[in-house]
Parts: C-alpha cells; sequence; structure tokens
C-alpha cells in the first residue's frame, strides 16, 4: 500500500500519468506535487484531469509573481492553512 507519492515538477504529459496513478491509490494515499505550476498548465488533456488538479487540489505553500498587468513588483505568498497574502517591495530612495 503506498501512503505518500511525490511526484517533482510534473508537465503536463506527466500530469496525465499522475491522474491515473491518483485513481490507482485512492483517498488513501497522500499525493504532493512539488513545483507543478498547475497555473502556467493551458491544456490538461481532459476536463476531468483538469477537475482533478484544480478543483481537488490544495495549494499548501506559493510565492509566486502577481498579475503584472494589476499589480506590478507585487508576489503572491501563501503557507496553508494561511490566507493568500499580497506584498509588494517598497521602493528605495538614494542612500542618505
Amino acid at each position: 500500500k503506498t501512503e505518500v507519492a511525490l511526484f517533482v515538477a510534473p508537465g503536463p504529459k506527466e500530469l496525465i500519468t499522475v491522474e491515473k496513478i491518483c485513481q490507482e491509490v485512492g483517498m488513501e494515499t497522500l499525493v504532493v506535487l512539488l513545483n507543478a505550476r498547475l497555473s502556467a498548465v493551458s491544456n490538461f488533456g481532459s476536463a476531468a484531469t483538469a477537475e482533478l488538479f484544480l478543483g481537488k487540489f490544495e495549494s499548501v505553500f506559493s510565492l509566486t509573481a502577481g498579475p503584472q498587468d494589476a499589480a506590478p513588483g507585487c508576489l503572491l505568498y501563501r503557507a496553508y492553512p494561511g490566507r493568500w497574502v499580497v506584498a509588494r517591495k517598497p521602493a528605495v530612495g538614494q542612500p542618505k
């Protein structure tokens, strides 16, 4: 019996395999995707795969650039179970 399955940097093709493994091992197995960058995947191959990764997986840690058109220079941060935080580097002037 598999208790934990860890996948490092899976791309869109590997996510299809991960989905099959998830179906095989069931809900008794913890599945960890490290650096999966799910928000950057434009085609999951099927609606079921997209639903699995976008609807059922929970981000437990994230540090990423915010949408630069709406929030230039901002970062988004979250550590589960905390809230999402938007951070912006303050402007730094000339040394005094």
